[in-house]
């Protein structure tokens, strides 16, 4: 037969002023219900069913709330790894790019593979291309990418065509229906 499980501290006013302030972070809310649950005679596997959650993970929770109160069953969003680059580095890459590649790249516009080999030669951390992307993302800057320009197309003619045109189809393609004889 399993343990039950079973609240060791009161569900107080330090409880209900915490469900106020968190009653809106779906994932601490569910925590709370497990609680209010529990408080109120409800077996752990049942409380689990309810919530579309594991027994331990019930169990965790009542154990967390008993050992150190409420406060401990608030989510804390995790902060990810430490970046490769400092501040200063990032304002100096967001400087380069503004400025474009420098001429010994031998390139017209930044690339991703680019900033990552310039990234690489200045400050020796080493980025996916994925990486460098989010990198340059979390800057603030997109991925744009010019229209291809063929390279026989006449900017005159264009700008000619464009003048002319009436918007209007002509021809097989233009679907048009004639009266039938």
């Amino acid at each position: 037969m399993t343990r039950r499980c079973a609240l060791h501290r009161e569900l107080d006013s330090e409880c209900l002023s915490f469900l106020g302030d968190q009653i809106k972070k779906p994932r601490v809310e569910r925590r709370i219900i497990a609680l209010r649950l529990i408080a109120s005679g409800q077996q752990a596997i049942d409380i689990a069913k309810i919530l579309d959650v594991n027994e331990r993970t019930v169990r965790t929770w009542v154990s967390k709330f008993n050992q150190d109160g409420i406060k401990t069953l608030g989510y804390i969003k995790p902060l990810g790894g430490k970046p490769h680059l400092t501040h200063a580095e990032e304002k100096e890459l967001v400087e380069a790019i503004r400025k474009g590649p420098p001429s010994e790249m031998k390139i017209e516009v930044w690339r991703g593979w680019a900033v990552r080999e310039w990234v690489k030669q200045r400050f020796g951390v080493e980025y996916s291309e994925s990486g460098i992307y989010c990198v340059l993302h979390r800057l603030g800057f997109s991925s744009l990418m010019p229209r291809p320009l063929h390279p026989d197309s006449d900017k005159d003619v264009q700008e000619e065509f464009k003048k002319n045109f009436s918007g209007h189809p002509v021809g097989r393609s233009a679907k048009t229906f004639r009266a039938k004889d």
